[in-house]
C-alpha cells in the first residue's frame, strides 16, 4: 500500500467492522486467520454465524474466535456448534457472560430485524462483503494477540437466470443460494485490487444488503442479507446462502 494512500473507511464500514469476527485455528502453522464470521445477538443470545467448512474439525481449544478485544488469544466457551454441511452454514453459540466481557469497546452484535432476502434487487440497493483475509490475520506470538485487517469489498447481483450448468452442477439451489460478482477491477477500501487469492480467509463472512447513499450517515441503511461460503475465482463470482436459514435454525434450537 502507498504510503500516501489514505484508506477510505465509511461509517458504513466501520459498522460492519463491529459486526464481523476473525476466525483462527491455534493447531495451524503459522497462525493465519481461516476464516470471518458475524457476531450476532438474538433474544439477548450471542452466536457466531459462518459457514461450516471453516470451522469443521477444528478442536474447541484451537478454533479462536476474535471479537476485537486486545490481546485475545483465549479460546471462548462454545456452548453449541452447529454445522450443515449440505448448505455450508454453521453458527456457534457463544457463553453470554464472555461475548459480553470479552468482546473490544469496537464490536457489537448485529441484532436482526425485518429479513427481505428475495426483495426485487433495485440498481440503487448494493451488496457488500467484510471479512478477514487470511494473509492479513495471524495469531502474533510474540504479543500472544490476535491482529487482523479486513476487506470491504462492494459486489453486484449476478441473476440466477445467468448461472451456468457448471455453477448450477455444484449442487446450487437457486431458492437457497445466490451468486455475487466482484469483477477484476474490484478494490478494497486501501485501493488495492482484489486478487482471488484475497478472498481465502473471507468465507463465512456476512453478506450486507445496503443503500450506497447512506453510507456516511450516522445510521446507515443495512440488513444482513446471507453468509458467503465460496468461490468461483476464474469467474470472479463468490456465492453465498441466504440468512434465513440460519435464523430459522437459531429460532427452532431456542425459542419454539
Amino acid at each position: 500500500m502507498p504510503k500516501e494512500y489514505i484508506p477510505h473507511i465509511t461509517k458504513f464500514h466501520r459498522i460492519l467492522q463491529e459486526h464481523s469476527v476473525m476466525i483462527l485455528d491455534r493447531s495451524n502453522m503459522p497462525q493465519y486467520g481461516i476464516g470471518t464470521g458475524v457476531f450476532f445477538e438474538y433474544n439477548d443470545n450471542f452466536f457466531i454465524l459462518t459457514a461450516c467448512h471453516v470451522i469443521k474439525g477444528i478442536k474447541d481449544n484451537d478454533l479462536l474466535l476474535s471479537l476485537g478485544i486486545e490481546y485475545q488469544s483465549y479460546p471462548m466457551k462454545k456452548e453449541k456448534i452447529w454445522c450443515n454441511e449440505a448448505l455450508d452454514i454453521a453458527y456457534i453459540q457463544l457463553n453470554r457472560t464472555e461475548a459480553i466481557y470479552l468482546r473490544g469497546l469496537q464490536n457489537k452484535p448485529f441484532k436482526i430485524g425485518s429479513i427481505n432476502e428475495h426483495r426485487t434487487i433495485s440498481k440503487d440497493l448494493r451488496h457488500a462483503i467484510n471479512g478477514f483475509p487470511g494473509v492479513m490475520s495471524e495469531l502474533n506470538e510474540e504479543k500472544n494477540a490476535v491482529e487482523g485487517e479486513s476487506y470491504l469489498i462492494t459486489t453486484f447481483w449476478y441473476d440466477p437466470t445467468r448461472w451456468t450448468n457448471e455453477i448450477i452442477g455444484n449442487g446450487l439451489d437457486k431458492e437457497k443460494h445466490f451468486i455475487l460478482g466482484y469483477g477484476k477491477e474490484t478494490t478494497n477500501q486501501f485501493g488495492e485490487i482484489i486478487k482471488n487469492k484475497d478472498v481465502r480467509g473471507m468465507s463465512g463472512a456476512g453478506v450486507w444488503l445496503f443503500d450506497p447513499k447512506t453510507e456516511e450517515d450516522e445510521t446507515p441503511v443495512y440488513e444482513l442479507y446471507g453468509i458467503q461460503t465460496s468461490w468461483y475465482p476464474t469467474k470472479y463470482l463468490l456465492r453465498g446462502v441466504y440468512i434465513r436459514f440460519l435464523i430459522e435454525k437459531i429460532k427452532e434450537d431456542y425459542f419454539s
